[in-house]
């Protein structure tokens, strides 16, 4: 599938299955999320944050940002990577959302 190459890094052999970083971090205007080299959520400046609520568990509210968008079925894991007091970089492992 020649879309998943530009959303994510495929895990899986026919490319259902793709991983992307995310950085959570506080600013200012709350909690928010930012997905790293993705053509479509990381913004055309590369600096689009979308809002997570501090009640919002992070998994659910990655996989709602992941699905309201169309790219994802549900997301399968987040593996933190690296962080430290302003943020926290992860992995998401999702399931590619298939055409209908």
């Amino acid at each position: 599938m020649e879309t998943t190459a530009q959303y994510g890094h495929p895990v899986s052999a026919d490319s259902s299955r793709v991983e992307i970083t995310v950085t959570v971090c506080r600013t200012k205007q709350g909690r928010g999320v930012h997905f790293c080299s993705h053509s479509l959520l990381s913004g055309s400046n590369s600096n689009l944050w979308f809002p997570l609520s501090e009640s919002e568990d992070l998994h659910a509210g990655i996989e709602r940002i992941l699905t309201m968008n169309g790219l994802a079925e549900n997301v399968v894991r987040l593996t933190q990577l690296h962080g430290n007091l302003s943020y926290n970089d992860y992995t998401v492992t999702y399931n590619v959302k298939q055409p209908d």
